[in-house]
């Protein structure tokens, strides 16, 4: 039995799942600079790069999805 939001959402699968899953991932302005700011940091061997913020922000979704892309 699928939760309404399957159908209002148009979602097909779970999108709140214990581990992160890139493809539910939304880029708001500042997902985006942080993105960029850390895939800056791998390409240019820029050596530690620190990625902070709030719980549930969606930190570890993010470089679920920058590994993703580097590959």
């Amino acid at each position: 039995m699928n939760p309404d939001y399957y159908r209002d959402f148009g979602l097909a699968r779970d999108p709140f799942n214990v581990t992160p899953d890139p493809s539910f991932l939304y880029l708001s302005p500042s997902h985006r600079e942080a993105m960029a700011q850390l895939g800056y940091g791998i390409k240019a061997r820029r050596g530690f790069v620190l990625l902070t913020g709030e719980v549930g922000t969606g930190k570890t979704t993010l470089i679920h999805a920058l590994l993703e892309e580097l590959r």
